[in-house]
């Protein structure tokens, strides 16, 4: 049977008819790789701020949305505006990331699991770190301000003396705070307190330690009596003062008897220790004092001594017949040390052979009186084959290069007398060669005599020869006998 609107032409319009251009049917979908591994995570917390970012240009499809991978639904004609606001979006995102220590970064993760933490904090299970993220800077801040509450750390470290000074000499305490504003460093005594953000004191205290690791240590001798002068308290601090100059890393201590431990950052800083050591403290041997024990010279030495004490109670000091003082004075108690013992008066002589002491006592006595009284050395005496005399030992000097050059006039008379007589003694022979000679020469004779005796020509003229004596047969030019015209010569 046919439908009764069978052949009917009808005009109706349908409900619904598509535009000419059906945008819906032209999109395509899209994945993004997101730049940081919680984005992702971070953007689904936060749909609705994205969607009304987006929601011109593209749509968000949440669900398939994975591995960090933004799929967005969206018409070829609008990728630039897409990747443009896109890109705004994700620079929008503020971004800090903080290292949680691994001995308790399960239980700073359990302190933000509220849900309203869970939009902000992100935890990161393999490299121990707590990621904040949030599109307000300032909430960002007050979160990370919220862990780092909970991760604050305080830690004290017992450190010697000499740990102290070299870590000191690093500036290690300045650096320390200077690497965080929330980071807190105090010293008691030796010991030194970290407080702050947990990763930050540990940070500070592995650089410390690798600091003390590195230091080294030796022993170094001083002169005798150091031990004395280096505990006083000027004397430590113009140590500090030549260690901070010369920029020595280095910290000591006395050991035993004259001996100081030297400690120090390393080798090269402990040879600089070594070397200002050695040039700061310098001993002197005072010889003169053992040459004046039991002498009223003595009690001006003790008396002197007070007075160096008094003028230089720290820097010096000086034992029974040495000294030991530290370098900037020493020249200057060195100088008055000379000049007191330049000023001392001393009882001396000067030893000298018999005949040599006859020459001088006959003839030059009164040159040496001269002499003393010139240079006002007192009681000038020649005495049992010696010289007498009492003055400073510049005064005794002088006395004594004068009558040396005395002495060697006489030995260079004597050389001469000994080469031109011919080792002839005078005393021994005088008789003996008179009686020998006379013979030999005859009686008056008005003749030149030609007499060879002992290696020595005697040449005689007209005169009384027979009053010739052995003066002239024994070199001497001159003779006070009967012939004045005598000659000798060597045969």
């Amino acid at each position: 049977m046919q439908h009764r609107l069978e052949g009917v032409k009808l005009d109706v319009q349908p409900f619904w008819e598509p535009p000419e251009e059906n945008t819906i049917s032209r999109q395509q979908v899209h994945d993004y790789l997101l730049p940081f591994k919680f984005y992702l995570t971070f953007l689904k917390k936060h749909k609705i701020i994205v969607c009304d970012q987006l929601k011109k240009w593209a749509e968000v499809i949440w669900k398939d949305s994975k591995n960090n991978t933004l799929k967005l639904k969206y018409s070829e004609e609008n990728s630039e505006q897409i990747e443009q606001c896109l890109e705004e979006l994700l620079n929008s995102i503020i971004v800090e990331i903080i290292d949680v220590p691994t001995d308790i970064f399960e239980d700073v993760a359990r302190t933000f699991k509220s849900e309203e933490d869970k939009m902000y904090f992100y935890f990161d299970n393999r490299n121990f770190q707590a990621n904040i993220l949030g599109f307000d800077k300032s909430n960002v801040i007050k979160m990370k301000n919220r862990l780092l509450d909970n991760l604050r750390r305080k830690c004290e470290f017992n450190l010697n003396i000499h740990e102290r000074r070299i870590l000191s000499g690093h500036r290690f305490f300045e650096q320390a705070e200077r690497q965080s504003e929330d980071l807190q460093v105090r010293i008691h005594g030796n010991k030194v307190i970290f407080e702050g953000q947990y990763s930050e004191v540990a940070t500070c205290h592995k650089y410390m330690y690798k600091i003390l690791q590195s230091m080294v240590k030796s022993e170094l001798p001083l002169p005798l009596n150091t031990g004395m002068i280096i505990n006083k308290k000027q004397v430590k601090e113009y140590l500090d003062v030549k260690l901070r100059s010369k920029k020595c890393i280095g910290s000591w201590e006395t050991g035993d008897g004259d001996s100081v431990l030297l400690y120090a950052s390393d080798k090269t800083h402990l040879s600089l220790l070594e070397e200002i050591m050695k040039e700061t403290f310098v001993a002197n041997t005072l010889d003169f004092v053992d040459k004046i024990k039991d002498t009223p010279n003595h009690g001006k030495w003790l008396t002197f001594v007070e007075s160096l004490k008094e003028e230089f109670p720290d820097f010096c000091f000086i034992g029974e017949n040495s000294i030991v003082a530290v370098d900037f004075v020493v020249n200057y108690i060195k100088s008055k040390i000379d000049n007191f013992e330049q000023s001392l008066i001393y009882e001396s002589y000067i030893s000298m052979p018999l005949e040599h002491f006859l020459f001088l006592k006959e003839f030059k006595e009164q040159e040496i009186n001269d002499f003393g009284e010139k240079n006002k050395i007192k009681n000038v005496c020649l005495k049992d084959n010696k010289l007498h005399l009492e003055g400073t030992q510049e005064q005794l000097m002088k006395m004594e290069i004068f009558i040396e050059n005395l002495r060697k006039d006489i030995s260079s008379k004597e050389a001469q007398k000994t080469e031109e007589g011919n080792n002839f003694s005078w005393e021994k022979q005088m008789k003996s060669e008179s009686k020998k000679l006379y013979p030999a020469l005859g009686s008056e004779t008005k003749e030149i005599v030609n007499v060879n005796y002992k290696n020595c020509e005697i040449v005689l003229r007209e005169g009384d020869i027979t009053t010739l004596d052995t003066d002239a047969a024994n070199g001497r030019r001159e003779h006070r006998g009967g012939v004045a015209a005598a000659i000798v010569q060597k045969g």
